[in-house]
Protein backbone atom coordinates (compact mmCIF):
# COMPACT_ATOMS: atom_id res chain seq x y z
CA UNK A 1 0.00 0.00 0.00
CA UNK A 2 2.83 2.33 0.91
CA UNK A 3 4.47 1.68 -2.45
CA UNK A 4 1.33 2.59 -4.42
CA UNK A 5 0.96 5.77 -2.37
CA UNK A 6 4.50 6.81 -3.29
CA UNK A 7 3.79 6.13 -6.96
CA UNK A 8 0.62 8.22 -6.79
CA UNK A 9 2.47 11.10 -5.12
CA UNK A 10 5.19 10.91 -7.79
CA UNK A 11 2.62 11.00 -10.62
CA UNK A 12 0.85 13.98 -9.07
CA UNK A 13 4.20 15.75 -8.70
CA UNK A 14 5.06 15.17 -12.36
CA UNK A 15 1.65 16.40 -13.43
CA UNK A 16 2.12 19.60 -11.44
CA UNK A 17 5.51 20.19 -13.06
CA UNK A 18 4.02 19.69 -16.53
CA UNK A 19 1.13 22.00 -15.75
CA UNK A 20 3.47 24.68 -14.42
CA UNK A 21 5.64 24.40 -17.54
CA UNK A 22 2.57 24.76 -19.73
CA UNK A 23 1.50 27.90 -17.91
CA UNK A 24 5.04 29.33 -18.03
CA UNK A 25 5.14 28.76 -21.78
CA UNK A 26 2.09 30.91 -22.40
CA UNK A 27 3.01 34.13 -24.28
CA UNK A 28 2.95 37.29 -22.18
CA UNK A 29 0.88 40.13 -23.64
CA UNK A 30 2.58 43.54 -23.49
CA UNK A 31 0.04 45.77 -25.27
CA UNK A 32 -3.73 45.82 -25.72
CA UNK A 33 -4.41 48.58 -28.25
CA UNK A 34 -4.71 46.27 -31.29
CA UNK A 35 -3.04 48.70 -33.73
CA UNK A 36 -0.82 47.53 -36.59
CA UNK A 37 2.79 47.23 -35.45
CA UNK A 38 6.11 46.32 -37.07
CA UNK A 39 9.91 46.69 -36.98
CA UNK A 40 10.63 45.75 -33.37
CA UNK A 41 14.04 46.70 -31.95
CA UNK A 42 15.54 47.09 -28.49
CA UNK A 43 16.82 50.44 -27.25
CA UNK A 44 20.58 50.71 -26.78
CA UNK A 45 20.29 50.23 -22.99
CA UNK A 46 17.94 47.24 -23.52
CA UNK A 47 15.30 48.77 -21.22
CA UNK A 48 12.74 49.58 -23.93
CA UNK A 49 11.21 47.96 -26.98
CA UNK A 50 10.86 50.39 -29.88
CA UNK A 51 8.45 49.69 -32.71
CA UNK A 52 6.48 51.27 -35.53
CA UNK A 53 2.76 51.68 -34.94
CA UNK A 54 -0.09 52.92 -37.09
CA UNK A 55 -2.28 54.74 -34.61
CA UNK A 56 -3.70 57.00 -37.31
CA UNK A 57 -4.89 56.00 -40.77
CA UNK A 58 -2.20 57.95 -42.64
CA UNK A 59 0.59 58.12 -40.06
CA UNK A 60 3.09 55.51 -38.84
CA UNK A 61 4.99 56.59 -35.72
CA UNK A 62 7.79 55.27 -33.54
CA UNK A 63 6.74 54.22 -30.05
CA UNK A 64 8.83 52.92 -27.12
CA UNK A 65 7.48 50.67 -24.36
CA UNK A 66 9.30 50.24 -21.05
CA UNK A 67 9.94 46.54 -20.44
CA UNK A 68 9.38 46.86 -16.69
CA UNK A 69 6.42 49.23 -16.32
CA UNK A 70 4.95 48.58 -19.82
CA UNK A 71 4.31 52.31 -20.07
CA UNK A 72 4.84 53.65 -23.58
CA UNK A 73 5.55 56.95 -25.25
CA UNK A 74 6.13 58.27 -28.76
CA UNK A 75 9.79 58.59 -29.74
CA UNK A 76 9.08 61.70 -31.85
CA UNK A 77 5.75 63.11 -30.58
CA UNK A 78 5.75 66.02 -33.04
CA UNK A 79 6.38 63.90 -36.15
CA UNK A 80 3.81 64.67 -38.86
CA UNK A 81 5.09 62.22 -41.45
CA UNK A 82 5.50 58.45 -41.21
CA UNK A 83 8.61 57.03 -39.53
CA UNK A 84 9.67 53.39 -39.17
CA UNK A 85 12.61 50.92 -39.10
CA UNK A 86 14.35 52.50 -36.08
CA UNK A 87 17.84 51.12 -35.34
CA UNK A 88 20.40 52.27 -32.72
CA UNK A 89 24.11 51.55 -32.48
CA UNK A 90 25.30 49.57 -29.46
CA UNK A 91 26.12 52.73 -27.49
CA UNK A 92 23.02 54.59 -28.64
CA UNK A 93 25.12 57.50 -29.89
CA UNK A 94 24.05 56.83 -33.49
CA UNK A 95 20.55 55.92 -34.59
CA UNK A 96 18.91 55.62 -37.95
CA UNK A 97 15.30 55.36 -39.05
CA UNK A 98 13.32 55.75 -42.24
CA UNK A 99 11.10 58.77 -42.74
CA UNK A 100 8.64 59.49 -45.50
CA UNK A 101 9.32 62.95 -46.87
CA UNK A 102 5.77 63.39 -48.16
CA UNK A 103 6.69 63.10 -51.83
CA UNK A 104 6.43 59.34 -52.51
CA UNK A 105 9.97 58.95 -51.20
CA UNK A 106 11.44 57.49 -48.06
CA UNK A 107 14.71 58.84 -46.71
CA UNK A 108 17.25 57.28 -44.35
CA UNK A 109 17.70 59.63 -41.40
CA UNK A 110 20.92 59.26 -39.40
CA UNK A 111 21.30 61.11 -36.11
CA UNK A 112 24.73 61.26 -34.49
CA UNK A 113 24.53 62.40 -30.86
CA UNK A 114 28.31 62.43 -30.57
CA UNK A 115 28.72 65.04 -33.29
CA UNK A 116 25.24 66.58 -32.94
CA UNK A 117 24.79 66.09 -36.68
CA UNK A 118 21.81 64.72 -38.55
CA UNK A 119 21.69 63.74 -42.21
CA UNK A 120 18.84 62.64 -44.44
CA UNK A 121 19.71 60.46 -47.41
CA UNK A 122 17.00 60.22 -50.08
CA UNK A 123 18.05 58.17 -53.12
CA UNK A 124 14.98 59.42 -55.04
CA UNK A 125 13.36 57.57 -57.92
CA UNK A 126 9.57 57.71 -57.99
CA UNK A 127 8.03 54.90 -55.96
CA UNK A 128 11.48 53.33 -55.47
CA UNK A 129 11.65 54.19 -51.78
CA UNK A 130 14.03 53.05 -49.07
CA UNK A 131 12.53 50.04 -47.30
CA UNK A 132 14.53 48.89 -44.25
CA UNK A 133 17.67 50.08 -42.41
CA UNK A 134 20.04 48.82 -39.71
CA UNK A 135 22.84 50.62 -37.84
CA UNK A 136 26.18 48.89 -37.31
CA UNK A 137 26.90 48.19 -33.61
CA UNK A 138 29.96 50.49 -33.70
CA UNK A 139 27.88 53.31 -35.21
CA UNK A 140 30.12 53.77 -38.26
CA UNK A 141 27.55 53.13 -40.99
CA UNK A 142 24.06 51.92 -41.84
CA UNK A 143 22.81 49.29 -44.27
CA UNK A 144 19.52 49.89 -46.07
CA UNK A 145 17.49 48.29 -48.86
CA UNK A 146 16.59 50.26 -51.98
CA UNK A 147 15.54 49.22 -55.52
CA UNK A 148 17.95 49.75 -58.38
CA UNK A 149 16.84 51.09 -61.76
CA UNK A 150 15.81 47.61 -62.88
CA UNK A 151 13.53 47.40 -59.79
CA UNK A 152 15.65 44.83 -57.97
CA UNK A 153 15.82 45.72 -54.30
CA UNK A 154 19.44 45.69 -53.13
CA UNK A 155 21.37 46.33 -49.94
CA UNK A 156 23.47 49.48 -49.70
CA UNK A 157 26.00 50.71 -47.13
CA UNK A 158 26.09 54.37 -46.14
CA UNK A 159 28.63 56.09 -43.91
CA UNK A 160 27.00 57.84 -40.95
CA UNK A 161 28.57 61.11 -42.13
CA UNK A 162 26.88 60.79 -45.52
CA UNK A 163 28.50 60.53 -48.92
CA UNK A 164 27.65 58.10 -51.70
CA UNK A 165 26.26 54.72 -50.65
CA UNK A 166 28.02 51.53 -51.70
CA UNK A 167 26.00 48.74 -53.31
CA UNK A 168 26.61 45.49 -51.40
CA UNK A 169 24.34 43.07 -53.27
CA UNK A 170 22.87 42.66 -56.74
CA UNK A 171 20.99 40.19 -58.92
CA UNK A 172 18.04 39.46 -56.61
CA UNK A 173 15.55 41.03 -54.20
CA UNK A 174 17.47 41.61 -50.96
CA UNK A 175 15.85 43.21 -47.94
CA UNK A 176 15.45 43.26 -44.14
CA UNK A 177 19.16 43.56 -43.25
CA UNK A 178 20.14 43.01 -39.60
CA UNK A 179 23.63 43.38 -38.15
CA UNK A 180 24.81 40.66 -35.79
CA UNK A 181 25.47 41.98 -32.26
CA UNK A 182 29.25 41.71 -32.78
CA UNK A 183 28.98 43.61 -36.08
CA UNK A 184 30.77 41.02 -38.20
CA UNK A 185 27.80 39.64 -40.15
CA UNK A 186 24.56 40.79 -41.75
CA UNK A 187 21.50 38.58 -41.94
CA UNK A 188 18.96 39.39 -44.65
CA UNK A 189 16.13 37.97 -46.73
CA UNK A 190 16.87 37.28 -50.40
CA UNK A 191 15.24 35.74 -53.47
CA UNK A 192 18.59 34.65 -54.96
CA UNK A 193 17.52 31.04 -54.31
CA UNK A 194 14.27 31.53 -56.26
CA UNK A 195 12.10 32.60 -53.33
CA UNK A 196 12.71 34.50 -50.09
CA UNK A 197 15.15 32.68 -47.81
CA UNK A 198 17.40 33.76 -44.95
CA UNK A 199 21.02 34.49 -45.87
CA UNK A 200 24.05 35.88 -44.06
CA UNK A 201 27.11 37.71 -45.37
CA UNK A 202 30.03 39.73 -44.09
CA UNK A 203 29.52 43.42 -43.37
CA UNK A 204 31.29 44.12 -46.68
CA UNK A 205 28.88 41.98 -48.70
CA UNK A 206 31.23 39.02 -49.11
CA UNK A 207 30.75 35.31 -48.42
CA UNK A 208 26.98 35.09 -48.85
CA UNK A 209 25.64 31.93 -47.21
CA UNK A 210 22.07 30.62 -47.57
CA UNK A 211 20.66 29.36 -44.26
CA UNK A 212 17.09 28.32 -45.10
CA UNK A 213 15.61 26.56 -48.12
CA UNK A 214 11.86 27.04 -48.13
CA UNK A 215 9.60 26.94 -51.24
CA UNK A 216 7.40 29.71 -49.81
CA UNK A 217 8.90 32.62 -47.83
CA UNK A 218 11.38 33.11 -44.97
CA UNK A 219 12.01 36.74 -44.04
CA UNK A 220 12.74 39.34 -41.34
CA UNK A 221 15.76 37.77 -39.58
CA UNK A 222 16.79 38.80 -36.04
CA UNK A 223 20.02 37.81 -34.25
CA UNK A 224 20.15 36.39 -30.74
CA UNK A 225 22.29 38.38 -28.24
CA UNK A 226 25.10 35.78 -28.38
CA UNK A 227 25.29 35.85 -32.23
CA UNK A 228 24.52 32.10 -32.34
CA UNK A 229 20.86 32.00 -33.45
CA UNK A 230 18.56 33.81 -35.85
CA UNK A 231 14.80 34.14 -35.46
CA UNK A 232 12.74 34.76 -38.59
CA UNK A 233 9.21 34.78 -40.00
CA UNK A 234 8.04 31.95 -42.28
CA UNK A 235 4.76 30.99 -43.91
CA UNK A 236 5.91 27.46 -44.80
CA UNK A 237 2.94 25.92 -42.94
CA UNK A 238 0.43 28.23 -44.61
CA UNK A 239 0.49 30.74 -41.75
CA UNK A 240 3.01 33.34 -40.59
CA UNK A 241 4.91 31.94 -37.60
CA UNK A 242 8.28 32.48 -35.95
CA UNK A 243 11.13 30.02 -36.46
CA UNK A 244 14.67 29.89 -35.08
CA UNK A 245 17.79 28.53 -36.75
CA UNK A 246 21.42 28.35 -35.63
CA UNK A 247 23.69 30.85 -37.37
CA UNK A 248 25.41 28.04 -39.27
CA UNK A 249 22.12 26.90 -40.83
CA UNK A 250 21.47 23.93 -38.53
CA UNK A 251 18.91 23.10 -35.83
CA UNK A 252 15.94 24.83 -37.44
CA UNK A 253 12.75 24.72 -35.35
CA UNK A 254 9.33 26.36 -35.10
CA UNK A 255 8.70 28.62 -32.10
CA UNK A 256 5.11 29.88 -32.45
CA UNK A 257 1.97 28.03 -33.53
CA UNK A 258 -0.59 30.81 -33.31
CA UNK A 259 -3.56 30.26 -35.65
CA UNK A 260 -3.20 33.89 -36.72
CA UNK A 261 -0.10 35.83 -37.76
CA UNK A 262 3.13 36.08 -35.71
CA UNK A 263 5.76 38.38 -37.17
CA UNK A 264 8.65 40.85 -36.61
CA UNK A 265 10.55 38.84 -34.00
CA UNK A 266 13.29 40.40 -31.89
CA UNK A 267 15.21 38.71 -29.07
CA UNK A 268 14.85 39.50 -25.40
CA UNK A 269 18.23 40.40 -23.81
CA UNK A 270 18.14 37.11 -21.86
CA UNK A 271 18.46 35.14 -25.13
CA UNK A 272 15.68 32.73 -24.10
CA UNK A 273 12.63 34.69 -25.23
CA UNK A 274 11.53 36.74 -28.22
CA UNK A 275 9.21 39.68 -28.67
CA UNK A 276 6.73 39.34 -31.54
CA UNK A 277 3.83 41.16 -33.12
CA UNK A 278 1.02 38.64 -32.76
CA UNK A 279 -2.41 38.83 -34.34
CA UNK A 280 -5.21 37.73 -32.03
CA UNK A 281 -8.83 37.99 -33.11
CA UNK A 282 -7.78 40.30 -35.94
CA UNK A 283 -5.95 42.70 -33.60
CA UNK A 284 -2.16 43.19 -33.46
CA UNK A 285 -0.28 43.43 -30.17
CA UNK A 286 3.14 42.80 -28.67
CA UNK A 287 3.81 39.50 -26.92
CA UNK A 288 6.79 37.91 -25.21
CA UNK A 289 7.28 34.27 -26.22
CA UNK A 290 9.59 31.55 -24.87
CA UNK A 291 11.98 30.14 -27.47
CA UNK A 292 12.31 26.66 -25.90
Amino acid sequence: MHRYLLILIYLIFQFCIAAASSVAAEPRRLTNDGHLKSDLVLSADRSKLIYSIQEKFNLIQLRAIDLESLESELVHPSANTSEFSYSPSKSGEVICFIRNDGNLHNAVVIENKKTSKSISHNPGGGFAAVRRATTSPDGSHVIFSFPTRDAEQQLWRLNVDGGEPIELTKGALDTYPRFSPNGSLIAFASTRSGNFDIHVMSKNGQGILQLTDNPTMDTRPAWSPDNKQIAFTSNREGNYDIYVIDADGTNERQVTTNTEKDDFAIWHPNGRQIFVVSERNGKNDLFLVNVD
